[in-house]
């Protein structure tokens, strides 16, 4: 009988079993990381967020914490028209002016609004974000006019600067954040004084347009003033003004955006707005489609503090 010994058998082999160990290990950490990325949901921001956030901000100058990934337009854009600026009945033009009884601001405050719609993206396996039933816009007052930020998810805002000229409300500047698989960008544009949202004198079928610009993407905005509609407010009806945007952006984004708001003629306050984005944008992924649909619809003229 030979005294050869049998050979292990493969995988009893405790060098093969060491290399499995290290292979099954990467497997479940590279399926985790995955998961980690392409599992990543949305969490909307409640009504009592938004009012912890607006009490706690009181008294401080309104603004985000919200890293940029884009550097902010320069300063002399918010104050120099864009040279292909026109106007058809030149709202906006005038200097900044003092409110007045007739043309206050609407208090600031946090907004509830009945919330319908939500985004999504193509980017890697594509995902979706649906907006939660009621959502909020929170308004401050600063400088000259007030700044709003509505907010429906902890991975979706816009805000907006508005200021109070002779002519109207005029846009300031306008950010917007959208996060999708833990990977966030926001953007940030400034328009010029000619950038008229709301004259003060509105009439059926005037239309104007204004530019603004990100560091990379130029939006070139068509408005015009649709005419004057009831809109009902926790069972109010209330006059409104209807003024349609049409956006239509280029550069390192491109595409569509189209909004109809419903505003107090006086005030300015958001009664309603419908708002449609049909977008290929840059993304920490690559290039990628992004649609946005989604309408609110104001619940009561007194915001809460």
């Amino acid at each position: 009988m030979s005294n050869t010994p049998e050979p292990t058998p493969f995988f009893s082999r405790r060098s093969v079993r060491i290399s499995l160990g290290i292979s099954i290990g990467a497997l479940l950490v590279m399926g985790l990381g995955s998961w980690y990325v392409l599992g990543a949901g949305s969490h909307p921001l409640t009504v009592s967020n938004a009012l912890d956030r607006f009490r706690s901000s009181e008294g401080k100058t309104p603004g985000t914490t919200v890293t940029s990934t884009s550097p902010s337009p320069s300063p002399s854009g918010s104050n120099a028209p864009h040279p292909g600026a026109r106007s058809t009945t030149n709202p906006g033009l005038g200097a900044t002016v003092p409110r007045s009884p007739s043309r206050r601001p609407p208090p600031d405050g946090v907004y509830v609004y009945a919330t319908q719609g939500g985004e999504q993206t193509d980017a890697l396996s594509g995902q979706k974000h649906q907006y939660p039933s009621q959502t909020t816009i929170t308004l401050t007052h600063a400088g000259c006019g007030s700044v709003a930020r509505w907010q429906p998810l902890s991975e979706r805002w816009d805000e907006t600067e508005a200021c109070q000229t002779t002519r109207g409300v005029t846009l300031r500047r306008y950010s917007m954040y959208h996060q999708f698989f833990h990977k966030g960008v926001r953007e940030d544009f400034a328009c010029g004084s000619d950038a008229v949202v709301m004259p003060w004198n509105q009439v059926a079928g005037d239309h104007w347009t204004f530019v603004c610009h990100s560091s990379g993407t130029t939006l070139d905005m068509a408005v015009r003033v649709v005419g004057f509609e009831m809109v009902d407010v926790g069972g109010r009806s209330i006059r409104a003004v209807h003024i349609r945007y049409d956006g239509r952006a280029s550069g390192n984004d491109s595409g569509t955006e189209t909004q109809d708001r419903w505003l107090t003629p006086d005030e300015g306050l958001f009664l309603r707005i419908v708002s449609s984005a049909d977008i290929q944008t840059s993304t920490p992924f690559g290039r990628a489609h992004y649609l946005e649909s989604y309408r609110i619809d104001l619940t009561s003229t007194s915001p809460e503090r």
